[in-house]
This record gives structure tokens, C-alpha cells and sequence, in this order.
């Protein structure tokens, strides 16, 4: 997976969303493997998957004032 990839994706999912800048909080990405594939897929999974978390930790800041840490775990996007 590359990173920059997977963070342009971000960028374009949250966009799309109608939000204008990404939450303040820790986007950790873990584990190993990809989906076979000539397309990034294993890098859309995860940004696809980070997006969602963002969106929770945005719901979770409306209503207790703090962001919570995003984890998304690569080999389990991967599945």
C-alpha cells in the first residue's frame, strides 16, 4: 500500500462527503498484505475504511469534544 495513495483517496472521499478539511485526530494504519491486483485496490480498502472511521470520529467529537484515534488494520482490509 502506498501512502500517498491512500491519502489522496482520503482526501477525495472526505471531499466528497461535503467536508472541506479532515478531523484533527491520529489516523494509524497497521498490518501487512495486499489484494492481488494491477489496481490499488488494498490502498481504495483502506481508505475506504479510514474514511468510515473518520466520520465516527467526527460523530464521537460532536458529542464528547475530543477525537478519538482511527486504526485501520491493512491485512484485515485486505480480506
Amino acid at each position: 500500500m502506498k501512502i500517498s495513495q491512500t491519502a489522496t483517496m482520503i482526501h477525495q472521499l472526505w471531499s466528497s462527503l461535503g467536508y472541506a478539511y479532515l478531523p484533527d485526530t491520529s489516523l494509524l494504519f497497521t498490518g501487512e498484505g495486499q489484494l492481488p491486483s494491477v489496481f490499488p485496490v488494498t490502498s481504495l480498502a483502506c481508505a475506504s475504511i479510514a474514511t468510515a472511521g473518520l466520520a465516527v470520529a467526527a460523530l464521537i467529537e460532536a458529542k464528547h469534544g475530543l477525537y478519538p484515534q482511527v486504526t485501520v488494520d491493512q491485512r484485515l482490509a485486505s480480506l
